[in-house]
């Protein structure tokens, strides 16, 4: 009687795409409209992310460079933050363009601008956006703040250290004044005859240009990194990073629960809605409808399979080249034995079927009983002697044998009339 069809790989694979929709969908849902409006109206998160747009405006160095396979560093965009700081919410960049359009002087003026005027809270040069209204003194300390300007190093205040000859003559390799200038690529400009120790350094005559732009970028590349990896930096970072996982991680939790345990575990069939809409039961491997603590044990090896690679992304152990990993896994699984069978499967001992061509019962005993109660009939029904001998059995019918060769000579002579 039992009859079990292996569930078609294909509408497998459509079923768990299916249900990648359906969770993806209601966790975009969640996280927008209600995790992230919680978090910020019960948080520090608006108030943590504009400090660190405000600290990368102020600093310049929202020109962020990465070392190639050659050894080289290449720019990878420059964020324009002018209206970003106007954003309410701060999240988006509204804006970016290459970074190769800048000059080799413009990047070694946002490197001096970084030394000289960010670390030493000098807001009296602090250049303010385009479209900021006022650029009073007052102005600028309410929102382009260095917040260690007051911290002293070895007993002097940063003003007292990083000054533009500092830049020149430690970051820029420049000679002091008064000794040969050993740069290979930079040298101090010279106004009205004479050299400008404070000014801003020059490409060095017969130096190569593509050179000292890579040597430029991989000082930014130098300073970003200090900047970036700083205690006050690294602080805000990390608050957000925290309050963005408690945003991502029960909400995800939530979506895999009710989609992926909740649902197959009030089907009694076991399946996710996207097997259900496909026609997809699950059962157990000896062929009977599986028991909730396997259906329970199955979904959860399944999240664990699956979301194995999302945790490995989302704390930077590797690429999202990895996103799919665990559902490759699976697939490989499956296309190796005949019975279509996952690694969750395996764990639980389950089957994936065809719930419309398959015939399964709840248990051994179910089975027994419906088969005992099918033979009996089939007893019955063999069994069976009418008490007239005229009587026979035609198909499920019972007639009379002389009243049906009557009818049938009846049907022959009218035939031949017409």
């Amino acid at each position: 009687m039992k009859k079990i069809e292996i569930a078609p790989l294909f509408r497998r694979i459509v079923a768990a795409f299916m249900d990648a929709i359906f969770a993806f969908f209601l966790y975009f849902i969640l996280v927008t409209y209600v995790a992230t409006p919680i978090a910020r109206k019960a948080t520090t998160y608006d108030a943590d992310v504009s400090d660190i747009y405000q600290y990368e405006i102020s600093s310049h160095l929202y020109m962020w460079m990465q070392q190639d396979d050659t050894g080289k560093y290449q720019p990878i965009e420059v964020k324009d933050f002018s209206e970003k700081i106007n954003n309410q919410y701060l999240q988006r960049v509204n804006e970016t363009r290459n970074v190769g359009d800048f000059t080799l002087d413009q990047r070694i003026a946002h490197l001096q601008y970084y030394y000289t005027v960010y670390l030493t809270g000098d807001l009296t040069r602090v250049e303010l956006p385009n479209n900021t209204e006022s650029k009073t003194y007052d102005a600028v300390k309410d929102h382009f703040v260095s917040p260690h300007y007051l911290d002293k190093i070895d007993g002097k205040l940063p003003s007292e250290i990083y000054t533009k000859v500092y830049f020149n003559t430690k970051i820029m390799g420049l000679a002091p004044e008064g000794e040969e200038n050993q740069s290979p690529y930079y040298s101090y400009p010279v106004v009205d005859d004479h050299v400008d120790y404070e000014g801003l350094p020059v490409l060095k005559e017969g130096a190569n240009k593509d050179e000292a732009i890579n040597d430029i970028n991989k000082r930014l590349y130098d300073a970003t990194k200090e900047f970036y990896y700083t205690d006050y930096m690294q602080s805000l970072q990390g608050n957000v990073r925290a309050i963005q996982l408690w945003c991502y991680i029960p909400t995800y939790l939530f979506v895999v629960g009710g989609l992926y345990i909740l649902i197959p575990m009030l089907f009694k069939d076991g399946a996710t809605l996207g097997k259900k809409t496909l026609g997809i039961a699950v059962i157990s491997k000896l062929g009977y409808r599986a028991k909730k603590r396997q259906i329970l044990f199955r979904q959860l090896i399944f999240l664990v399979e699956i979301s194995f690679s999302l945790f490995i992304v989302g704390f930077g152990l590797t690429s999202i080249a990895t996103l799919g990993i665990g559902a490759v896994i699976i697939l490989i699984v499956m296309l190796t034995n005949k019975e279509r069978r996952s690694p969750h499967d395996f764990a639980a001992m389950t089957l994936a079927i065809d719930e419309k061509t398959s015939v399964y019962f709840d248990n051994a005993t179910e089975e027994e009983r419906k088969q005992n109660r099918v033979n009996a009939n089939l007893e019955k029904l063999n069994s069976y002697e009418p008490e007239n001998a005229n009587i026979i059995q035609v198909g499920s019918k019972i007639v009379d044998k002389d009243l049906k060769k009557k009818i049938d000579k009846k049907r022959g002579t009218s035939k031949k009339e017409k």
